[in-house]
C-alpha cells in the first residue's frame, strides 16, 4: 500500500505484444507494487486476456493501472472516450490504483459518476520539458489533490535548482496535507537521484523497471537501484534521511 510514512518501489509493466506481456508479468512476480501501462499495447488488444494475465500477479501486490493520455506521454493516440471505455473493463479486476491526468480529471469524473469502487485514484501531472518555479509546482499539487487519494507530479530536471524546487513544494504541500501520499518524480539524467532516493523530494513511491523496458526517461533498473541503496552504508543513509527530514526544521516552509 502506498502510504505517507514509507517509501516503496514500483515495477512498470511495459509490453508491446503478447510475448512481452507474459514475460513482463513473469518477471514482476517478486515485486510488491507494479504499474501496468495499457497505452503501450494497441487499443484493440484483447483486454480480457490482459485481465487474465494480470490476475497471475495475485492479490498480494499493489497494482496501478495507467492508460496514459497522448498529451502526457501516452504511447497510443486515442481519445478520452476510448481510454475511459477501456478503463471501465478493469474496475472489477485485481487493480488497486488508477492513474488519471489532472487535465483530464473532470472529463473522467463526468464519465465515472458512479465512482471506481475500492480503487484509489492517483491524480497526476507530467512535464517532459522542464520543472516550473516552486510556487507553480505547489499550485499543481493542490490542483491534483482536489479529488485524489494520491497526488503525483513528474517534471524534467535540468538543474539542481529544479530538485530544490520540487523538495520545497512537496514539503510545503505535505505540511498542509499530511494524510495524502505523494509521488514526486524528477525525470531525465539529472533527476536520477530523486528516483534512487525518493526521500530527497518527499516522495512515497519511485518507479524501477525489472526489464529493459522503461516507461519514463531517467528510470533506473530495480537491480541497479537496489544495489546502490544497499551499498550506501548506514551512516550515509542516516545523513540522507536526516537531511530530508531536517528540511522541516531548518526552513520556514
Amino acid at each position: 500500500m502506498i502510504k505517507t510514512d514509507s517509501v516503496s518501489f514500483c515495477t512498470p509493466i511495459v509490453a508491446h505484444n503478447l510475448d512481452e506481456l507474459k514475460d513482463e508479468i513473469s518477471k514482476a512476480q517478486d515485486a510488491t507494487t507494479v504499474e501496468f501501462r495499457r497505452d503501450y499495447l494497441t487499443p484493440d488488444f484483447n483486454d480480457d486476456f490482459i485481465i487474465q494475465e494480470l490476475s497471475k500477479l495475485g492479490n498480494d501486490k499493489d497494482i496501478i493501472f495507467t492508460y496514459r493520455s497522448p498529451d502526457e506521454g501516452g504511447q497510443s493516440d486515442v481519445s478520452n472516450s476510448t481510454r475511459f471505455n477501456t478503463i471501465r473493463k478493469y474496475l472489477n479486476s485485481n487493480i488497486n490504483y488508477l492513474d488519471i491526468e489532472e487535465r483530464h480529471l473532470q472529463d473522467f469524473l463526468n464519465n465515472f459518476s458512479e465512482g471506481t469502487g475500492d480503487i484509489q485514484l492517483i491524480v497526476s501531472h507530467h512535464n517532459f520539458d522542464f520543472t516550473p518555479e516552486r510556487d507553480l509546482i505547489l499550485t499543481q499539487l493542490e490542483k491534483n489533490s482536489k479529488r485524489a487519494n494520491i497526488v503525483k507530479v513528474a517534471y524534467k530536471i535540468n538543474s539542481q535548482a529544479d530538485i530544490n524546487n520540487l523538495t520545497w513544494a512537496s514539503m510545503k504541500f505535505r505540511k498542509e496535507h499530511p494524510e495524502i501520499p505523494l509521488i514526486i518524480i524528477g525525470m531525465g539524467e539529472l533527476g536520477v537521484p530523486t528516483r534512487i532516493f525518493p526521500e530527497i523530494v518527499g516522495s512515497n513511491l519511485s518507479f524501477a523497471p525489472i526489464s529493459t523496458n522503461i516507461s519514463a526517461p531517467g528510470q533506473v533498473s530495480f537491480n541497479c537501484l537496489k544495489n546502490i541503496r544497499v551499498s550506501v552504508n548506514e551512516k550515509e543513509k542516516t545523513h540522507i534521511f536526516n537531511w530530508s527530514n531536517g528540511l522541516w526544521q531548518n526552513h520556514n516552509w
